[in-house]
């Protein structure tokens, strides 16, 4: 799915109305600069997943449930508030990383607006690792290929109208969704097997 959405993105800027080089170039400020950006402090919430895993599943396995809701509060909490500094910071100066770092104005624009996505971003690989963690694969990978399925209905339909910046919506909500479902369930799970 994620080369679907990686082959179709310049295709369908072209429908947009880009020529193949300027297709290709924005995708690639959108890539190689853009997301880098947005993506390097995950670096820290990804580890914290990767660690969360075998920790869930033995609070789990125990069947400590207060101690899993007070775990899951915690970690979701530092998640987003490390994700709102990062929206904020980003907010306020990454137009000005754009033209520095890259000297490219295009890249400072989307990753303004990208930062809307980082609390979102930085929350959902814990809570994925944390539905992992109680055994809940097949949802987690349900939760994922929705969100996928998401972005690449916002490659087809909105960048054709939109161009680029209907992507970018695109990733937003694709983001937005995982977290919510997440929440949903999790506050679920913890309710029913209080």
């Amino acid at each position: 799915l994620q080369s679907i959405e990686a082959v179709s993105i310049p295709v369908r800027l072209q429908s947009y109305g880009m020529s193949l080089s300027e297709s290709l170039s924005t995708y690639g400020v959108l890539t190689g600069m853009a997301l880098p950006c947005i993506l390097f402090p995950s670096a820290i919430t990804n580890s914290v997943s990767t660690m969360l895993l075998p920790t869930v599943a033995e609070i789990q396995a125990l069947n400590h449930r207060q101690e899993l809701t007070s775990l899951v509060r915690k970690v979701t909490y530092s998640c987003i508030f490390l994700g709102s500094i990062c929206c904020v910071s980003l907010l306020c100066f990454g137009k000005w990383v754009g033209t520095i770092l890259f000297h490219s104005p295009m890249a400072g624009d989307y990753i303004i607006t990208l930062a809307w996505m980082c609390p979102f971003l930085y929350t959902n690989n814990t809570l994925i690792s944390m539905i992992n963690g109680i055994g809940k694969t097949t949802l987690s990978f349900g939760i994922n290929s929705s969100s996928l399925g998401i972005r690449i209905a916002s490659v087809f339909l909105l960048i054709p109208a939109f161009g680029i910046e209907g992507y970018l919506w695109g990733l937003l909500a694709s983001q937005v969704c995982i977290f919510l479902f997440c929440l949903a369930y999790l506050k679920y799970y913890l309710r029913k097997a209080a």
